[in-house]
C-alpha cells in the first residue's frame, strides 16, 4: 500500500495523462487535472489501505471472523458512505468531487484508528509492540518451562542434542520409554535431514523444538535444506525390497501418533506428535 501510494503521488500526472485520451485540448487538460487530483487523494488512502486490508485478512486467517466482518462492514460501507454524504453538503463548486476522494482518506484513517483502539482494549493499555496487534489468545504458544529448543548446524551436534532432549523430558517427569523415543526421534530425523540436505556445500541449520502440550509431546523440525518429506520417503522405502532402507524414518512414522510435513517459504517443516 505504501509503495503504491508513493508511485501514485509521484506520477499522478503521467498516469492520468495515459487515460485521458485525445480530443479538445481544453477538455483533455481539465480531465487530466481532475484525474491527477483524484489519484493523489487516493494515493494517501492507499498507504493506509494496505495496513487495514492486511489486518482484515489476518483476522480471517486467525478465524476471528466476527472482528473481520465488522471491520469489513465499517471500512467498505459506514466509513466511506457517511463521510461522503457529509462532505458532499460542504464542498461545492468545481471541486465537489473532492468529497468522494477525501472520504477515502477518512475511511482508511478511521479504520486504522479502530484497529488501534481494539489493540488498546485487548491489551488493556497502550500497545507498544507489534505483538500487541496480533490479538493472540493468552493460551497461544507454549510456556517456556514446557519448551526445549536447539539449533543444529553440523552433524556432530546431533547426538548431544538428542541427549539434551532426553534430559529435558526427564525433567518433565516423562516415562523412560517416552524419553527414549523422543531422543531417538530427534537423532534419527536430524541424521536423515543432514544426509539429505547438508551435502551441497551451502550453510544449513535445523531448528528443533520439543514441546510438552496438553499432557502429550510434540516435536517440530524446521530446516532450510532442499525439499525433503520424510513421510513420502517412508512410503517409498516400504515398497523397496531392502528392509533396512531409511529404517529410521520408517520407525518414526510407524511409532508416532501423527507425522505432518509442510514446505513453506523454502523451509521444510515437520511436526511429530507422540
Amino acid at each position: 500500500g505504501v509503495g503504491l501510494g508513493a508511485i501514485l503521488l509521484l506520477f499522478a500526472d503521467v498516469i492520468a495523462g495515459i487515460f485521458t485520451g485525445e480530443g479538445n485540448p481544453i477538455h483533455v487538460a481539465q480531465t487530466a487535472r481532475l484525474a491527477a487530483r483524484g489519484l493523489r487523494f487516493y494515493a494517501v488512502a492507499a498507504m493506509l489501505y494496505g495496513i487495514n486490508n492486511g489486518f482484515v485478512s489476518y483476522m480471517q486467517g486467525m478465524r476471528r471472523m466476527v472482528i473481520a466482518n465488522v471491520y469489513c462492514f465499517l471500512q467498505n460501507f459506514v466509513f466511506i458512505v457517511v463521510p461522503s454524504l457529509i462532505l458532499s453538503g460542504i464542498i461545492k463548486g468545481e471541486n465537489e468531487t473532492d468529497a468522494v476522494w477525501i472520504s477515502f482518506i477518512i475511511c482508511e484513517a478511521l479504520t486504522f484508528l479502530c484497529i488501534f483502539i481494539l489493540a488498546c482494549v485487548m491489551k488493556k493499555g497502550f500497545p507498544c509492540h507489534f505483538r500487541d496487534f496480533l490479538f493472540l489468545k493468552k493460551s497461544f504458544g507454549v510456556p517456556a518451562e514446557d519448551l526445549y529448543e536447539v539449533t543444529i548446524s553440523d552433524g556432530s551436534q546431533i547426538v548431544p542434542a538428542s541427549e539434551a532432549v532426553r534430559e529435558f523430558c526427564k525433567s518433565k517427569e516423562a516415562e523412560e520409554k517416552t524419553c527414549t523415543l523422543l531422543s531417538l526421534f530427534v537423532e534419527e530425523l536430524c541424521n536423515s535431514i543432514v544426509k539429505s540436505g547438508f551435502g551441497d556445500g551451502k550453510s544449513h541449520a535445523i531448528d528443533v523444538r520439543v514441546m510438552y502440550v496438553d499432557g502429550g509431546w510434540m516435536l517440530r523440525f524446521r530446516d532450510n535444506c532442499k525439499s525433503f518429506n520424510p513421510t513420502e520417503w517412508a512410503e517409498l522405502s516400504g515398497e523397496e525390497e531392502d528392509a533396512t532402507s531409511n529404517l529410521g524414518i520408517r520407525m518414526v512414522c510407524s511409532m508416532a501418533k501423527d507425522v505432518k510435513y509442510l514446505s513453506t517459504l523454502n523451509l521444510n517443516n515437520l511436526t511429530v506428535t507422540l
